[in-house]
């Protein structure tokens, strides 16, 4: 017996093109918290796919090699974002587990990346949506 919220064996990752609830959550202007909280109950514990980038990079609390990594889906646009917030928290450059043949020497705001991450959890006073990075890519 597989754990209560555990994904089943095999399953493939949530994209836009096999998940019609990701891509409207993806794809949404502005999804409020009870969609993000609906989407997240689901699939806690499932691994998204996504193309994103970095919308802020922060050093996390006083460490100087860890960050906390603002996420939003799509290409960068310092003017515009849709989607939830996506965050990876409390995660060094090793983290990221990047892959493909353009990795880069450091990840800072405006790079695109393709996100495969865990789904966490969601912070609803923060409007955050907590992921694990599983790999990432240049793009």
């Amino acid at each position: 017996d597989r754990p209560y919220n555990s994904p089943p064996p095999n399953a493939q990752n949530l994209m836009v093109n096999n998940n019609e609830e990701f891509r409207a959550l993806i794809e949404s202007p502005e999804p409020d918290n009870a969609t993000i909280e609906q989407f997240v109950s689901k699939y806690k514990g499932r691994t998204i796919e996504f193309d994103g980038n970095v919308a802020d990079v922060i050093p996390y609390k006083s460490y100087k090699t860890r960050f906390d990594f603002l996420i939003h889906a799509g290409d960068y646009n310092p003017n515009s974002a849709h989607g939830p917030s996506f965050k990876f928290s409390d995660v060094a450059y090793h983290d990221l587990h990047l892959t493909g043949a353009n990795i880069p020497d450091s990840i800072g705001t405006g790079q695109n990346l393709h996100i495969v991450a865990e789904i966490l959890e969601y912070n609803s006073a923060q409007e955050v949506l907590f992921l694990e990075p599983v790999t990432t890519s240049a793009r």
